[in-house]
């Protein structure tokens, strides 16, 4: 595997990690559909070239170089 799709598969692996502690994590029975609503909106800011942080930045990337859908 080159090195461009270890970068890609970590990428989508981390924010894929960080969705799940939200959804299934030891905090997750205090999470707020606001939370999950607001964690949604990041999704589609990434997928429109908007990141909000480094590790969504790294997911923008990924999408540029390998394309992919949303669903």
């Amino acid at each position: 595997m080159t090195e461009e799709r270890q970068k890609a598969i970590w990428a989508i692996y981390v924010w894929c990690r960080r969705t799940y502690e939200f959804v299934d994590g030891p905090n997750a029975d205090c999470m707020s559909s606001a939370v999950l609503d607001r964690r949604e909106e990041r999704l589609h800011d990434i997928f429109n070239g908007h990141p909000n942080d480094m590790l969504d930045a790294s997911l923008t990337d990924t999408i540029s170089w390998f394309p992919l859908d949303i669903k």
